[in-house]
Parts: C-alpha cells; sequence; structure tokens
C-alpha cells in the first residue's frame, strides 16, 4: 500500500485533489452527516469514511492519507459507470475470463465498487465472490453489501434487512446477467419488508 505524507493533508490521486478544510457546518455529499473534520476532493466536501469509500483513499491522521486503490481500476469498466446520474444506482456486471460478478454503486458522477472483504467482515456467506439471480450464499452476500452501502454503513439494520432483501429483490435479478437497481426500487422493497414485519 503506498502512503503519501503532507503535512497540509493535501493529495492528489488519478483525476481526484484532496484536502483537509475547517468543518465549519459542512456536511458529507454522500452520507449527510454534520462533519468534525471535512475533505474536500475536487471542492465537494466529504467525511473521511466517505473518502475511503467513495475514492480509496484512507486519512490516517498520523501516517497521512494513504491510497488504497483506485475506484475502478480498469478503464474499460470506467467507461461503462462513469456517466452521472441522480440519486444511487448500482449496477451488476460480469467481468473478465473467470466471469468475476462485481456491483458498482454510482452516485452522481462517482462510481466505486463494492468490495467484497469489507462484507465479509461482517457477514461471511460466500468468500468466492457476489452473485445474483437465486437464493444462495453468494447473492446472500450481494444483499448484504448493497444495503450496508446503501444505509450509509448501518450495521445493525443492514444486518436485520439483507436476508429479506435476498428473496425480495436480489434473488430475483437475471442469473448471470447485467443488473440495474436504482434507489427508487431499493427504498419500494425496504418499505415492503417493513410493513409485512409489522403485518
Amino acid at each position: 500500500m503506498q502512503t503519501i505524507q503532507n503535512e497540509n493533508l493535501v493529495i492528489k490521486e488519478g483525476n481526484f485533489t484532496v484536502n483537509q478544510v475547517p468543518a465549519m457546518g459542512r456536511k458529507c455529499t454522500r452520507c449527510g452527516r454534520s462533519l468534525k473534520k471535512a475533505y474536500m476532493v475536487n471542492g465537494v466536501p466529504y467525511g473521511p469514511v466517505c473518502v475511503k469509500k467513495l475514492f480509496g483513499i484512507r486519512i490516517d491522521r498520523l501516517a497521512g492519507p494513504t491510497v488504497r486503490r483506485p475506484i475502478i481500476q480498469d478503464t474499460a469498466q470506467q467507461a461503462i459507470f462513469s456517466e452521472p446520474t441522480s440519486g444511487v444506482i448500482y449496477r451488476g456486471r460480469i467481468i473478465g475470463k473467470d466471469e468475476d460478478h462485481i456491483i458498482v454503486c454510482q452516485r452522481g458522477a462517482y462510481s466505486y465498487s463494492l468490495r467484497l472483504e469489507d462484507s465479509l467482515q461482517h457477514v461471511n456467506h460466500s468468500p468466492t465472490g457476489f452473485c445474483w439471480g437465486y437464493g444462495g450464499s453468494g447473492p446472500a452476500q450481494a444483499a448484504f453489501a448493497i444495503l450496508y452501502d446503501y444505509l450509509n454503513f448501518d450495521l445493525e439494520r443492514a444486518r436485520s434487512l439483507y436476508q429479506d432483501f435476498k428473496f425480495k429483490v436480489v434473488a430475483n435479478l437475471p442469473m448471470d446477467k447485467p443488473f440495474e437497481l436504482t434507489e427508487q426500487q431499493i427504498e419500494s422493497a425496504l418499505t415492503a419488508i417493513d410493513v409485512r414485519r409489522l403485518s
């Protein structure tokens, strides 16, 4: 892992420039939380957790900013996901000779892959990767990863919902084919799950 140290916490990674600024009542553009520490990425405010999740740059108070990885390493993939959107969209794709299943979240102009290892830290159904289109372990891992990201890392709520979300949504996506899941579809599914639990 490459480490970049700078006293002013200003770094450049690819097309992104990150610098620390006074919080001054700012809120994170991604999750909407009030910021104690604000980091401007190309002039847009984010918190340190969302800088890591969106841009692959970890802010370490002692070691300095650390570049974890590019958002999307392959330029062909980046072309697929680079069109700006309104709201949040999750897209599933199957790539490469090994037919790896990847899920990419698009938030406005920014795209980032959901990292399998991030979700495996909390639920471990499928260490070999995400899948969709049936009710097994790969779709369970995908369901949790999507909800954990969508719910702004609310672990308790993601854990309570992901199995129902798997059966209601992920299992019904086209097997071994690309998919697109919008914010409206996710909200509709979560509402239906909550209503069913109350009845």
